[in-house]
């Protein structure tokens, strides 16, 4: 009900902002826009523990003339897993693949293996995603690890993604599993 009652307010105020004319040439150019510019579709697998992205790490770098430049960057192993993410990512694309302008929704599974004193009755209900990590490493620190490394290879940059689903689950077999709806161009 209050779904609706938004609707109608929301409705309303375009009503006073926008003339009918100027709304009905909106929807045609978004019609339009949405026979050029359809939603495009990638999956893939990456088998393998994902890795969450770590704490940016610090340093300063001396120059010759004595001044110190402040870098940032990933710990060597964090750096070593994006790159072999980015590697087989790229096998797995099609070779005429462009990374995409527009809009992007991804949606992120990752499989993390069980502790290792786990029953075999747990081991069971995890691969029947009965049971779910609760555990550290936070879902955003995998997402940003995953975002970051598809950069420039599925996308330009990571503020194209608009909506995101990222889940844990429990696994015998570690993996990622990636779906990506993208729309090629910015309109």
């Amino acid at each position: 009900m209050k779904k609706k009652k938004a609707d109608n307010e929301i409705q309303k105020l375009m009503l006073k902002t926008f003339n009918k004319k100027e709304i009905q040439r909106a929807t045609q150019l978004f019609e339009k826009i949405k026979k050029e510019n359809p939603w495009k579709k990638i999956e893939f697998e990456v088998l393998g523990l994902a890795m969450a992205q770590s704490r940016a790490r610090h340093a300063n770098i001396s120059c010759n003339d004595g001044r110190n430049i402040p870098v940032t960057y990933d710990q060597p192993n964090m750096r070593q897993w994006k790159i072999e993410l980015k590697k087989i990512v790229n096998e797995k694309l099609p070779k005429s693949f462009v990374p995409a302008l527009g809009a992007v929704i991804i949606k992120i599974k990752i499989y993390k293996s069980m502790p290792k004193n786990t029953s075999r009755i747990r081991l069971y209900l995890g691969e029947l995603q009965k049971i779910r990590p609760l555990t550290t490493p936070d879902f955003d620190n995998y997402c940003k690890s995953i975002m970051d490394s598809l950069k420039n290879i599925v996308w330009r940059d990571d503020s194209q993604a608009v909506t995101g689903l990222i889940e844990k689950f429990f696994s015998i077999k570690p993996r990622i599993e990636v779906k990506i709806l993208y729309r090629q161009n910015k309109y």
